[in-house]
């Protein structure tokens, strides 16, 4: 398995977008039609370039999960494939009834069968990397656990963190004034993730 960028390069080629320009082009014309299911936004050339560029993963890795969604969307892939293929998580894609084609076509996405799934929101990866690697401290161990998670993930940001490190220095100015209980649904998600 290639992976990583080359994966992502292979697969926009193989539906049927011969350049990174055409694929953005198309994803920018679906969102200006109203078609793109309920979330998801256009991304630019330059972007896509610095992910397909990536060879190790860092690059993946550090992108914002919805950017990344939306392009799995566009690609035709499920999260699940997304992550086989490419090599990183995603959370939940939008899955279509039938495949996504190439760039000429671009009907209404509900006449494709779309369905927008109510999920909550993906914990993104640099916040649980800042959950392995911080949160194995005593002082900071409350980073680990669901309901700090999900509180961090869902909370509205100005300028959501990118880094392990920010997401840190988040989670100590919150952890300050806030003491997020646990939800009902969010039950043994504590005991779900452990690094």
């Amino acid at each position: 398995m290639a992976g990583y960028g080359t994966a992502l390069q292979a697969r926009r080629e193989q539906v049927g977008y011969r350049s990174q320009s055409d694929l953005a082009r198309a994803v920018r014309a679906l969102h200006e039609e109203g078609d793109l299911p309920a979330g998801l936004r256009p991304f630019s050339q330059q972007w896509l370039s610095r992910l397909e560029e990536d060879t190790d993963g860092q690059v993946l890795l550090s992108a914002r999960a919805q950017q990344l969604r939306d392009l799995a969307y566009m690609l035709g892939w499920t999260a699940a494939e997304f992550e086989t293929e490419v090599g990183v998580p995603l959370g939940s894609v939008p899955l279509p009834s039938t495949r996504a084609a190439g760039p000429d076509q671009a009907p209404d996405a509900q006449q494709q069968g779309w369905e927008v799934q109510p999920v909550q929101r993906p914990i993104p990866g640099s916040l649980r990397e800042a959950a392995e690697v911080f949160g194995a401290r005593a002082e900071w161990a409350e980073l680990r656990e669901g309901r700090w998670l999900r509180f961090l993930t869902d909370l509205h940001h100005r300028r959501t963190p990118q880094t392990a490190g920010e997401w840190l220095d988040l989670f100590l100015d919150l952890r300050k004034r806030f003491d997020p209980p646990a939800l009902p649904d969010q039950r043994g998600e504590e005991d779900a993730w452990t690094p």
